[in-house]
C-alpha cells in the first residue's frame, strides 16, 4: 500500500469515527411516560445525511446556542484560541519542568519524596482542581488576600494562574515519572561507567551523555503526553469556567430543539484529539490489572459526578434561578458533585467525601504497587538488575 494509500485510509477512519462517535444521542432517546430507552436507528443515518447535505448550503455550519442561531466559524475562533494559549504554556512549561525534575528525581535517594510523587500521580485531574481551588477559598477566609482567582466570572475576565497550574501539575507528572524511569536505566549504562572512569563532570556526564539517550523515549510518549493534556479538556474548561473549544461544545449540545449533530461533529474535528493509540504488551498477572482499573473506574465516577452525572441516579430538584442535582444513593463522587457549589460556605461537605475518595483511590494504588513489587520480586533477573542499577547510581553520585 503506498503513502497515499495510507493516508486516505487514516482520513477516512478518522472521519468515520467522529461520525460514530457523535450519533448515539441521536439513536437513544428516554420515554416521557415510563423513562424507558428508546432506540431509533434509523436517526443515525439520517442525522449523517442531514450533515453532509448542510455542507453544501452552509446550515452545517451554524448552531443553536439557546433560541439564537449562531455560526460556528465566527464563535470557534475565539474558543480554540484560549484553549490553545492554556494547552500550548501548560504543556511547555510542564516539559521543561518535568525534565528536569525528572533528572533530578533520578540522581537523588530520597525514596520518600519519588513514592511521595508517584502517589500525587494516581490522583484525578479533578480532585487537583478543586483542592486547588479549595485552597485558595482557605486562604481568603484565613488572611483575607485572594492570591489567584477560583475561577472565570465573564469571559472578559478570565481565571490566568490556576488554570495554568492546572495544565502543568496534571501531565508534569507523567513527565517527571517518564524521565527518572528512562534516567534510571540510562544511569547503568557501560558508557556512562567509562565517561566516569575518564573523569567527566557529573553536570556533564547527565546532560551531554545521559539525557541526549533519554529525549528520545520522551519524544516517543509525546502523544501519551499531549493525550493526557488534551483528554483532561472537559474538567479542565468546565470547572474553572472557561470558554474554550470544549466549553462551546458542552453548553450547547441541546439547545430548545434538541440534540445539535453538526456541532458535536464540528466540535470533535476543532478538538483534533482523534489519533491512534499503541497498546502496550502487559505482562502483570490479572490481579494487578483488576487494582489498577479500580482507580480507573473510580477516577471515572468521580469525574460523571463532577457533571452531575451520578453512578446511584440523579434526582433534580427545579428551582427558580439553577436547579438542584442530587444523588440518589449518596455515593462519594455523587456527595463531591452535589457539594462542589459548597465551596465557599459548608466546605466540609465537599472537603470530607474528597478526602475519603483521595484516600480510597490511595489505598488501591498502594495495594496495586505492592502486588507489582512482589511479582518483580519472584524473578531473579529483576532483582540482579535492580541491585545493580542500585549500587551504580549510588556510585555515581
Amino acid at each position: 500500500m503506498t503513502k497515499a494509500a495510507q493516508y486516505i485510509s487514516i482520513i477516512a477512519g478518522m472521519l468515520l469515527f467522529v461520525f460514530v462517535i457523535a450519533m448515539p444521542p441521536t439513536i437513544i432517546s428516554k420515554n416521557r411516560v415510563d423513562s424507558a430507552l428508546q432506540f431509533h436507528w434509523s436517526n443515525g443515518p439520517s442525522s449523517l445525511e442531514s450533515y453532509v447535505r448542510g455542507l453544501l448550503n452552509g446550515q452545517t455550519l451554524h448552531y443553536m446556542a439557546g433560541r439564537t442561531e449562531r455560526a460556528f466559524l465566527e464563535q470557534v475562533g475565539s474558543n480554540f484560541k484560549l484553549t490553545l494559549v492554556y494547552m500550548t504554556v501548560g504543556a511547555s512549561i510542564a516539559m521543561t519542568i518535568g525534565i528536569l525534575l525528572g533528572i533530578y528525581f533520578s540522581v537523588i535517594c530520597a525514596e520518600r519524596l519519588k513514592r511521595l510523587l508517584e502517589l500525587t500521580s494516581v490522583i484525578p485531574d479533578f480532585v487537583i482542581v478543586l483542592l486547588l481551588q479549595l485552597l485558595v477559598v482557605v486562604i481568603v477566609d484565613a488572611t483575607g488576600v485572594s492570591l489567584f482567582q477560583v475561577a472565570s466570572v465573564t469571559t472578559d475576565d478570565p481565571a490566568i494562574a490556576l488554570p495554568l497550574i492546572s495544565a502543568i501539575l496534571i501531565p508534569g507528572t507523567y513527565i517527571i515519572r517518564n524521565v527518572t524511569l528512562h534516567m534510571n536505566q540510562t544511569l547503568t549504562e557501560d558508557y556512562i561507567s567509562f565517561a566516569k572512569a575518564r573523569g567527566m563532570g557529573k553536570r556533564y556526564i547527565i546532560f551531554f551523555h545521559a539525557l541526549p539517550n533519554v529525549l528520545p523515549f520522551v519524544k516517543a510518549d509525546l502523544h501519551k503526553f499531549l493525550g493526557i493534556l488534551f483528554g483532561n479538556l472537559f474538567i479542565f474548561e468546565y470547572l474553572y469556567n472557561l470558554n474554550g473549544v470544549t466549553a462551546l461544545v458542552f453548553s450547547n449540545v441541546y439547545a430548545y430543539n434538541g440534540y445539535q449533530y453538526n456541532l458535536v461533529v464540528n466540535g470533535i474535528f476543532t478538538w483534533t484529539i482523534i489519533r491512534r493509540h499503541l497498546f502496550p504488551h502487559l505482562m502483570e498477572s490479572f490481579l494487578i490489572l483488576f487494582v489498577q482499573e479500580i482507580v480507573l473506574i473510580l477516577s471515572l465516577f468521580g469525574q460523571l459526578g463532577i457533571f452531575n452525572i451520578f453512578v446511584g441516579g440523579t434526582v433534580l430538584y427545579p428551582d427558580e434561578f439553577d436547579p438542584i442535582f442530587a444523588s440518589r444513593t449518596n455515593e462519594w463522587s455523587g456527595l463531591i458533585g452535589q457539594a462542589r457549589s459548597s465551596l465557599y460556605i459548608y466546605r466540609w461537605l465537599l472537603f470530607i467525601p474528597l478526602v475519603t475518595y483521595i484516600a480510597y483511590i490511595i489505598g488501591f494504588h498502594l495495594i496495586g504497587t505492592g502486588l507489582e513489587n512482589c511479582s518483580s520480586r519472584s524473578s531473579p533477573s529483576s532483582r540482579i538488575s535492580r541491585n545493580t542499577k542500585s549500587r551504580v547510581v549510588r556510585g555515581f553520585f
